[in-house]
């Protein structure tokens, strides 16, 4: 398995990792996805940001991205925000989001000079807290929602 920098070709398998991420959110419940909207964010962190790929076997199994942004309080300072990161089920537990992670965590020193920021969606999020903990992460932020 390799960890790579995503290529316009790896797009549509990325749309479809987005998916499945999605699907299996709340976000699922309550709205739709705009893929022209998802297809060009993606672009963009291409070139802004970064959109990280894992192989194997010339197939592409997992996928995590971050883009770069500055907090209200002090834009200037430079933070790595994590939008996505996804095995496909079948690889988790082989290291692959190990190694995504691993390669998100090399990249963001060099491009940030703030925080990397990784979000827990309403996705297990007490298994999501353990793995992040582990990882070094600590929570920061939180969100609660109302819905109409």
């Amino acid at each position: 398995m390799i960890v790579r920098h995503a290529t316009d070709s790896d797009i549509p398998r990325i749309l479809e990792m987005c998916g499945r991420f999605f699907d299996a959110t709340d976000y699922a419940e309550v709205t739709t996805v705009d893929w022209l909207a998802v297809r060009a964010e993606i672009r963009a962190l291409m070139g802004d940001g970064v959109v990280l790929v894992a192989e194997h076997a010339g197939g592409v199994i997992g996928t995590i991205a971050a883009a770069l942004g500055g907090p209200w309080f002090n834009p200037s300072l430079t933070v790595a925000i994590e939008k996505f990161w996804w095995v496909e089920p079948q690889w988790r537990g082989t290291g692959a989001g190990k190694a995504l992670m691993a390669a998100l965590e090399e990249w963001w020193p060099e491009h940030a000079d703030g925080l990397l920021m990784i979000g827990t969606p309403n996705l297990a999020p007490a298994a999501l807290d353990r793995l992040y903990r582990r990882m070094g992460f600590r929570p920061w932020d939180r969100y609660h929602v109302k819905f109409k």
